[in-house]
């Protein structure tokens, strides 16, 4: 099996085989939109940074449509890690895609100061990361 490349995440929007998100901005967003992101592997050590991005979401951008959930994958402190995003139209097209960006982000990268995922956020390039189905 050949390894996957890591795509950016502005390459993965711009993709047209992922261009459901591009479809609902279009579209200006049906009533809601549920999608998982799935990050795997995910290191032990992210966790903590994984763990807080919904409270800092919540106080920096007024976001509260985030949950997730994490499951041991065999091996050495990996996880799987899945977020599931609900998208209202409520919400611009700029902060859905910062809140995107964002999650990608301390999902990959860990930092030490989360603040440092503002500074990194629009040139965050997710290692592993899987889009799965939309649901409407």
């Amino acid at each position: 099996k050949k390894k996957k490349k890591p795509k950016d995440l502005r390459a993965v929007l711009r993709s047209r085989d992922r261009n459901w998100l591009k479809c609902w901005f279009d579209n200006g967003g049906p009533r809601s939109v549920a999608t998982c992101i799935q990050f795997s592997p995910i290191r032990d050590v992210q966790l903590e940074a994984v763990q807080t991005i919904y409270q800092l979401i919540n106080v920096r951008l007024g976001l509260d449509y985030f949950t997730a959930g994490m499951g041991d994958l065999k091996g050495d402190k990996m996880h799987t890690l899945t977020v599931m995003v609900l998208m209202l139209p409520k919400f611009d097209n700029k902060t859905s895609v910062l809140a995107l960006q964002l999650l990608c982000a301390v999902a990959t990268e860990a930092p030490k100061s989360l603040d440092a995922v503002f500074t990194k956020v629009f040139r965050a390039k997710p290692r592993y990361w899987v889009l799965v189905d939309l649901v409407s």
